[in-house]
């Protein structure tokens, strides 16, 4: 059944608008309820005012948090933004403080992979002047997720492998559209013989394409 939370939307994002500045022994508490909130908006399909929810969260006049958590909060606003809106431009903002946010955070190899998969497609997005720093970005995705594969349990090997499968299409369409079809090939050829490997007949075909 639809949560009945409809007809308090209009008087909670007016009040994340306006949100004062959250006394630092509460700001954790905050990040917490906005972040459930957040999810319960999508969850409800109504990803603008997840957007607001997440904004004040990112909002440090306000609110000051942990990096991780901050960092969460920044990837999943950078995702709507993509999704719902046309502002690549501020999704790539965010993506990029969450870059430097994962810089002193230990581990968390996931989230660091979606930030520079989120990164490559803004870069991507924004046209050939950014070729580079989508390279840089798809590159960097790809170096993490062969390092954490090779010392992930084996039970988590797979998930890894589909993030190297997908930075690997990623750097060959990055080639391709810098003219480099040399090394395009030679990626596509990577991929394959990584998808060989990992027995993933599905994988194999997209780098036969």
């Amino acid at each position: 059944a639809p949560r009945p939370v409809v007809r308090l939307r209009p008087v909670w994002v007016t009040k994340v608008d306006a949100m004062a500045s959250v006394a630092p022994d509460q700001a954790q508490t905050t990040a917490d309820a906005l972040m459930f909130l957040a999810h319960e908006f999508v969850a409800d399909d109504c990803p603008l005012q997840a957007v607001k929810c997440y904004e004040a969260i990112c909002d440090k006049n306000n609110l000051t948090i942990l990096p991780l958590p901050e960092a969460n909060a920044r990837l999943a606003l950078a995702k709507l933004l993509l999704q719902y809106t046309d502002n690549v431009h501020r999704a790539k903002t965010h993506l990029e403080t969450t870059q430097m946010l994962l810089r002193s955070v230990h581990g968390h190899e996931h989230a660091k992979c979606r930030t520079f998969s989120g990164l490559s497609k803004c870069y991507k997005l924004m046209g050939p002047d950014l070729r580079r720093q989508r390279a840089d970005a798809t590159q960097k995705g790809l170096d993490l997720s062969i390092v954490s594969g090779k010392k992930c349990p084996a039970a988590e090997r797979g998930h890894w492998q589909q993030w190297q499968f997908h930075f690997l299409l990623e750097k060959a369409e990055t080639k391709m559209s810098a003219g480099d079809f040399r090394l395009a090939r030679k990626t596509l050829t990577e991929g394959a013989a990584a998808a060989r490997a990992a027995g993933d007949a599905r994988a194999g075909g997209a780098f036969a394409l």
